[in-house]
């Protein structure tokens, strides 16, 4: 996907794969990944994550949160106060824009900018 800054994004998905649970983003200056991304309450809500710089410099981190738990109540301390969550529009549009593209670029075969 060709971002309007004139980046490069590469995601893959697919129901029929086995559990793909990580991330990276490789950029001028290095990369950082994230091997056990997603679903932290597996590993008891631990997160691992990698620093490589072009440099040669390595750091490895890890964080510890339960990040559906902390969504759910998020959006359950909005209900009780009536609030709308933020972003929760402009994201969820923003999404839905993304996934029409990719569908559009399927159809046509080709690479759509978004």
């Amino acid at each position: 996907m060709e971002l309007d800054n004139g980046m490069t994004a590469v995601f893959e998905a697919a129901l029929d794969w086995k559990q793909i649970d990580s991330y990276e983003v490789i950029g001028a200056k290095g990369s950082i990944r994230v091997p056990k991304a997603f679903i932290t309450q597996m590993y008891k809500g631990k997160a691992q994550i990698i620093v490589n710089k072009t440099d040669g410099a390595y750091r490895e981190d890890q964080v510890w949160r339960r990040q559906y738990i902390l969504e759910v109540e998020y959006f359950f301390q909005c209900v009780l106060n009536g609030e709308i969550p933020r972003e929760m529009m402009e994201d969820t549009i923003k999404n839905m824009k993304v996934i029409e593209e990719c569908f559009k670029s399927i159809e046509k075969e080709t690479f759509i900018d978004v």
